[in-house]
């Protein structure tokens, strides 16, 4: 499995080969020759597994799709790798896993800026329903990600307030 990096431009490049080993693991062939083995899921593709709130609504969302629990804490390191092959390119950090992941992320459109007043009522009700997958990032405080006119921004909130945390870690609560 070819194995990714985006850059800051958003440009996509190669670092190398994932490839499974029998009976358990992996070794990452990079770019340069270097291979490295890991017994299990590689460190570096641990942020990216589904967990928490939206790990747990992504998992909901396309688990039956791909033949996987709906629970992502029940998948093992050859389920997780499965997941980001069909559905990793919006996934946590700035690696693709494999060709579908890449062109995936090749072909997503330029996010428009959402108005935060009408907008993130209707998202923060669409997530609680379960409706709305979003990314996986961890934690158990609901949340959603959405595209405002500061650039990406992750939201949590709960039935009292909303905090909107920007991109430099300051927070603003709506």
């Amino acid at each position: 499995m070819p194995v990714y990096r985006i850059s800051e431009e958003g440009q996509v490049k190669l670092l190398g080969k994932l490839i499974p080993v029998y009976p358990q693991g992996y070794v990452m062939e990079q770019a340069d020759k270097v291979c490295l083995h890991s017994d299990g899921l590689p460190w570096w593709l641990f942020d990216m597994r589904p967990q928490g709130y939206l790990g747990r609504a992504w998992a909901s969302t396309y688990s039956a799709g791909i033949g996987l629990s709906a629970n992502p804490e029940n998948w093992n390191d050859s389920d997780v790798i499965k997941a980001l092959l069909v559905h990793g390119h919006d996934a946590v950090g700035n690696l693709l896993i494999g060709e579908q992941a890449r062109n995936q992320f090749l072909e997503m459109p330029v996010p428009e800026a959402v108005d935060r007043h009408t907008v993130f009522p209707m998202l923060a009700r669409a997530v609680s329903a379960g409706e709305v997958p979003g990314s996986s990032a961890g934690g158990e405080q609901p949340k959603f990600c959405t595209h405002t006119e500061h650039g990406h921004v992750l939201v949590k909130f709960t039935t009292i307030f909303c905090q909107w945390v920007l991109p430099l870690n300051r927070a603003v609560n709506l």
